[in-house]
């Protein structure tokens, strides 16, 4: 017996509705994980600054708000931004979905000590342009580990998920292996995927 459902596009629609109507409940019905939607709603906005990456002072506002709303303990902020700052060609290399920006934006020199800051670098780049970006999370692979080890017709096996190309790979094979249209990568399916693996973690 299978432990996961085969996804639809409106099971899909379900749990992102789910999501977005979290805005409509009564003040006493907030639990703390609503805490997700509102954080979206502050990093949509403020990522709309500056796509460009010029400006030094809105970059750290985006690094600072994302690393507080996401917890991607980073301590060296503004090190970050400096970073980020200094990246060659950024906007046309977010426009195009560059694999190979998040590993940059990952890698980052704090007090001579090399971090790879790769969940944020997920997560900047996929404000920046969420239609080529989708999240790294651990309960999204842990999600897709369930669904490879449940469906002949997805198989994630061996993938290395902190390599962001064979990441992003593997979620558009999971699309194609549950015939899911395009309007779903990466925001609606990045909401699924993080909740069925909540689920499934227990969480």
């Amino acid at each position: 017996m299978n432990k996961l459902d085969i996804i639809t596009i409106d099971k899909i629609d379900k749990y992102f509705k789910y999501y977005a109507d979290i805005k409509l409940k009564r003040p006493d019905d907030f639990t703390i994980e609503d805490r997700y939607f509102f954080a979206d709603e502050i990093l949509e906005n403020i990522f709309k600054k500056d796509k460009e990456n010029i400006n030094l002072g809105t970059i750290y506002e985006k690094v600072v708000l994302l690393n507080s709303l996401y917890s991607t303990n980073i301590m060296g902020t503004f090190n970050v931004a400096l970073h980020i700052k200094k990246i060659k060609d950024f906007k046309n290399r977010i426009d195009r979905g560059d694999p190979y920006l998040v590993s940059e934006i990952a890698s980052v020199i704090i007090k001579n000590k090399k971090k790879n800051f790769y969940s944020f670098a997920t997560k900047y780049c996929h404000w920046h342009n969420d239609k080529m970006y989708p999240i790294y999370d651990r309960f999204v692979t842990k999600a897709l580990n369930e669904y490879s080890n449940n469906y002949i017709d997805f198989n994630c096996t061996g993938i290395d998920f902190k390599n962001y190309k064979q990441f992003r790979d593997v979620i558009n094979n999971f699309c194609e292996a549950f015939d899911l249209p395009n309007e779903v990568r990466y925001r609606k399916i990045d909401k699924y995927l993080w909740q069925k693996g909540k689920e499934l973690s227990g969480e």
